[in-house]
């Protein structure tokens, strides 16, 4: 039987179908890597062997006076291998570069000090905005994996993991001082004029 006429079977002659079985066609695969069926070496499971990689690149100031952070120019390399669709490739990262900008500048889960949350509401939670987030290049690679059937590896997770630290880093490169995340206007200010106090002791 042709798969044309399997179709028209099982979208349009449902009467011609086994009895009890749904109209339409489903099929289910679930793939496991070359290596994760074996056993664990150093009680570790080698689950995902295609690992991509990336580097984040930036241009970034603080204001000393207000502790307001601009990113002048942000620029990712990456390489997850053969890209099967570059634009929801490129999507990912874009969004994870966002992502990245809020946990490193704005987001916050905050508690009073009875363990009461603070900031459930959006109202009080702050995420990136089109204004914040900066006009971002990427730098396409591709190494292919030989683990793979196209030579694609993972790329999902390339904005999001590279940005914080690298938002972080220009901006300790310019301070030295700041040590958690996020790093607000507030906690920058603060850094700076404890800095100053230092200085002046």
């Amino acid at each position: 039987m042709s798969w044309a006429r399997l179709v028209e079977i099982a979208h349009r002659e449902y009467h011609h179908m086994p009895p009890g079985d749904e109209p339409g066609l489903q099929e289910k695969f679930v793939w496991e890597v070359p290596t994760g069926g074996k056993l664990p070496e150093n009680d570790l499971v080698q689950m995902y062997p295609c690992h991509s990689f990336e580097a984040h690149v930036l241009l970034v100031s603080v204001d000393p006076d207000t502790g307001k952070v601009k990113i002048h120019r942000y620029v990712c390399g990456h390489d997850c291998g053969v890209m099967i669709s570059p634009d929801v490739v490129h999507g990912m990262t874009y969004g994870g570069i966002a992502h990245g900008l809020g946990a490193a500048l704005m987001e916050k889960f905050a508690f009073s000090k009875e363990g009461q949350l603070l900031s459930g509401t959006f109202m009080d939670y702050l995420l990136p905005s089109a204004l914040e987030v900066p006009s971002a290049g990427i730098v396409d690679h591709c190494t292919p994996s030989p683990l793979t059937e196209f030579g694609q590896k993972g790329s999902g997770e390339a904005g999001y993991l590279g940005s914080p630290a690298a938002i972080a880093g220009g901006i300790n490169d310019a301070l030295s001082r700041v040590g958690a995340l996020p790093m607000t206007p507030h906690t920058i200010w603060n850094t700076l004029r404890n800095a100053r106090k230092d200085q002046a002791a």
